[in-house]
């Protein structure tokens, strides 16, 4: 099953998110979660001209040779703004891994910002120094 619609409100509007669901039914309690999640990471994404998209999947996986039982697998790529941003997750509990998720991608999409950031002010003083002879 898969679901799109916006994210709305806040600092993200304008990103899009397109839910997939693999393996699992995707019940309302699982998309509102996710929408939860996933607010506070487009804060951090620059959306210009509503060109900040989305794409997640959840799904029910197996252990495959390790153990018997069940686990579940986040997966989420952002694009926007020139940029693209991946992070993956697994855990025993889907609220885990999606919890994993956004830790990891905020961290992503954090280091990107920061290094933008540092550039800048490090061709700042380049340019300062240039300047002051």
């Amino acid at each position: 099953m898969s679901i799109d619609h916006s994210l709305g409100g806040g600092y993200h509007r304008g990103m899009k998110l397109s839910l997939k669901a693999t393996g699992l039914v995707l019940t309302s309690a699982i998309e509102g979660y996710v929408n939860k999640r996933l607010i506070p990471v487009g804060r951090f994404v620059d959306v210009v001209k509503n060109e900040a998209f989305a794409m997640m999947e959840i799904a029910k996986t197996t252990r495959h040779h390790k153990q018997d039982g069940e686990m579940f697998r986040a997966d989420v790529t952002i694009k926007g703004s020139g940029a693209s941003y991946h992070a993956e997750a697994t855990a025993d509990d889907l609220y885990a891994a999606i919890d994993d998720l956004r830790d990891e991608i905020l961290e992503v999409v954090k280091k990107r910002r920061t290094k933008q950031t540092d550039l800048k002010k490090r061709g700042g003083r380049e340019v300062k120094k240039m300047l002051r002879g």
